[in-house]
């Protein structure tokens, strides 16, 4: 009886596992396989980010038993290693890519706020008003959208401060509706003026007079082809808090209509859902989205919530309320469009890369090497410069990967070492561009792992668990770093930056003359004051150390740019030099409280003064 009993139990098991799977792969979310514990979860990683069976991170997993992506499908499946995969460009992304245009030139375009408010809070919103009032860019209206239904009585109803408001600036009006729905009053303003820029802002903070300037900067740095959002998060992973969004209603389409009215109208008081609806709508239109953590400097600018209260809510009650809303509104847009969120994130593979004269042999056995990757980019960029290699004339070893349309050929004016191969993010910013170098055997799964955990993530995302630290003076090299830090030292050539992820700021004239001048070297610390500047935090892929010298090719490391960057105090000074020259002093010292910036300046210039002393001596003992 008991064996009976037994094997009724296991059947039942294996029925409830059967049927659980089936379930899950109606919405496209998960794969299961029964005769493999481990699975590949392509939505799963809210809930599985700290399990074993969770691979996305697990390199032993991916080295002993490779699952790779099925692109036609959008689902992860089991596959041979040396299939030959072709990333299928899915119907939602724009094409062809647009190149971005750096420059900071604003024109007569029209900037409207938008801002909703109720009872509970309409005593303090003139606070919020005051500062968005006293932007050094004028917003060119401010709409505060109020409901009918609070308060009946209209404006004999609201503060004494806020009607001398109105009276007093033009440009900042009351709008009045009947629903009172605060996400709902809010995008509302996109009807009233279709083809404008909107920024929604929260009514609970006093924004920095650079607030406005800011958000449209970077705006119009990104080709005006992204949205942007602003957070004070903490936990980054998820940005839950958006506390300003700049978009437009041609990023959302006609996703506007079908998707967010709709979700407003079955999940009125859900506000991760709306929110969520946004991004959503502008994801399925093709655009993507720049986030910011500028607003991070401002735990202590909100209007209400005494003594911080607000940080004292339980950020768990949040973040798996976020999570709930995050899941509804997946299941909800497969089956009004069976796409997937998986889908919804997907864009082009772009791989950077850049060589020079003394690495022919090297780049030769790299690109030869790279052909075995699990995961095909659709293009590979390889850099060049005039002054080493003639314009478009193609250099005899590289010329059957251009003739077989493995890599493709670009050159620049000047040289600028390893930062050329950024060039790239100036042309396809829109897309996942993942870097490389040209003296390393990568593993075949290197673009698998970064692509995935990008897709995961949307965050620049490093393939390896070092990073870099500052102690004291010293520049030092830590081991298994946490996830989601910022780090000095990205690896230029273990990168991964999803669309709209790359600090485009830092090709400006004035960053690319400091870096030229300090640390042209150094392409690592150039795009560290680009994060720094955003208060960027980024993604170290947990699980992988990445040993350089297993992985360096044969006879490749007889140049290079280590041997300058690496001399003694050089990282050093660069980083002070870069800290100093582009003010950011007090973002890197809420890093490195002990580095003192100027000392390492004061040192250098001891050291090479000493430096010409002992030359002189020489030169006269000669």
């Amino acid at each position: 009886m008991k064996i009976y009993k037994k094997t009724f139990i296991i059947f039942f098991i294996f029925i409830l596992k059967f049927v659980r799977c089936e379930i899950i792969n109606e919405y496209n979310e998960n794969l299961c396989s029964l005769n493999n514990t481990i699975f590949y979860y392509s939505e799963g990683i809210n809930n599985f980010q700290n399990s074993n069976d969770f691979i996305k991170n697990n390199f032993i997993f991916l080295n002993t038993q490779v699952k790779l992506i099925n692109q036609e499908e959008k689902i992860f499946l089991s596959k041979n290693c040396n299939e030959n995969l072709k990333l299928i460009h899915h119907k939602h992304f724009q094409q062809p890519l647009k190149t971005i245009k750096i420059n900071n030139e604003k024109k007569s375009e029209p900037i409207i706020i938008s801002m909703s408010s109720n009872k509970e809070n309409i005593d303090s919103v003139y606070l919020t008003v005051e500062s968005l009032l006293n932007q050094t860019v004028e917003a060119t209206n401010i709409i505060l959208t109020l409901s009918i239904d609070e308060f009946p009585m209209k404006e004999k109803e609201l503060p004494v401060l806020i009607i001398k408001l109105v009276k007093t600036y033009l440009n900042f009006k009351i709008k009045w509706v009947k629903e009172n729905i605060k996400e709902y009053k809010q995008i509302t303003v996109v009807d009233d003026y279709p083809k404008d820029v909107i920024i929604i802002i929260n009514d609970n903070i006093k924004y920095p007079e650079w607030f406005i300037n800011e958000i449209y900067n970077e705006y119009v740095q990104y080709g005006r082809q992204c949205a942007i959002k602003y957070t004070i998060s903490k936990e980054n992973n998820y940005l839950i808090d958006i506390e300003a969004f700049l978009l437009k209603k041609e990023f959302m389409g006609n996703y506007y209509e079908e998707i967010i009215k709709e979700i407003i109208n079955i999940y009125p008081i859900n506000q991760y859902i709306v929110n969520i609806s946004y991004i959503f709508a502008i994801y399925l239109n093709g655009y993507r989205i720049h986030s910011n953590n500028k607003l991070e400097i401002l735990p202590y600018n909100f209007t209400y919530y005494p003594n911080n209260e607000i940080f004292d809510i339980d950020y768990r009650v949040k973040l798996n309320e976020f999570k709930r809303s995050h899941n509804i509104l997946r299941k909800y847009v497969y089956k009004k469009y069976k796409v997937t969120y998986y889908e919804m994130m997907d864009a082009p593979i772009i791989v950077t890369m850049t060589t020079y004269p003394a690495r022919e042999e090297s780049v030769v056995k790299m690109l030869n090497h790279f052909k075995r990757q699990t995961l095909k980019p659709d293009l590979i960029t390889l850099w060049l410069s005039e002054t080493e290699y003639p314009k478009d004339i193609i250099p005899s070893h590289l010329k059957s990967f251009v003739d077989e349309g493995f890599v493709e050929l670009h050159w620049t004016s000047a040289n600028s070492y390893g930062s050329k191969r950024f060039e790239v993010e100036k042309l396809y910013n829109n897309a996942y561009v993942i870097t490389v170098d040209d003296d390393f055997y990568y593993p075949e799964t290197y673009i698998e792992t970064i692509y995935i955990n990008m897709i995961l993530t949307n965050k620049i995302c490093i393939y390896n668990s070092h990073y870099d630290d500052y102690e004291g003076f010293k520049f030092s090299i830590k081991l298994y770093g946490i996830n989601d830090s910022l780090y000095v030292h990205i690896y230029a050539g273990l990168a991964g930056f999803p669309p709209y992820t790359f600090p485009i700021q830092i090709f400006d004239k004035k960053s690319i003359e400091i870096r030229d001048k300090y640390y042209k070297t150094n392409e690592e610390i150039w795009i560290l004051s680009g994060l720094l500047s955003n208060n960027d935090k980024i993604h170290s892929i947990s699980n992988i150390l990445f040993n350089f010298k297993n992985y360096h090719i044969e006879n490749s490391q007889n140049v290079g740019l280590k041997y300058i960057n690496f001399k003694k105090n050089v990282i050093e000074y660069m980083t002070a030099r870069m800290v100093l020259e582009n003010n950011l002093s007090d973002n890197f010292k809420k890093l490195y409280p002990k580095f003192n910036v100027h000392k390492i300046i004061k040192k250098n210039k001891k050291l090479q003064k000493k430096k010409k002393v002992q030359k002189k001596k020489k030169v006269i003992n000669q």
